[in-house]
């Protein structure tokens, strides 16, 4: 597996309709995370730390039903923690749609 920045991930954070107020939605029930090494969760994490700093993203949120992809995502989310900055996952889409449409509180 190779982890590129050069992916849709880069592409959605750099259009220029993104707007860094709007809370997203990540996606991810589709994942097989079986063969994931240690050394793509530590990058995503940076990848994750660095659009962040660069792009402002303000509220976001993970759906991920199988074991597996949750708990590492969950990992990630620990490797890239930025108290400023809420981000949840999540085992339906639904349950995510109604966490980012929450108010924030303040």
């Amino acid at each position: 597996m190779s982890m590129s920045t050069r992916s849709p991930w880069k592409q959605f954070f750099t259009h220029p309709d993104w707007q860094t107020t709007h809370p997203y939605i990540i996606d991810l029930t589709k994942l097989d995370a079986s063969k994931l090494q240690r050394t793509y969760i530590n990058r995503i994490s940076e990848i994750a730390r660095r659009l962040r700093a660069k792009h402002g993203v303000r509220k976001s949120a993970v759906v991920a039903p199988n074991d597996m992809e949750f708990g590492i995502i969950r990992m990630v989310m620990v490797y890239a923690e930025d108290e400023t900055i809420p981000a949840n996952v999540f085992r339906t889409l639904e349950e995510a749609a109604a966490w980012v449409s929450e108010d924030d509180p303040g």
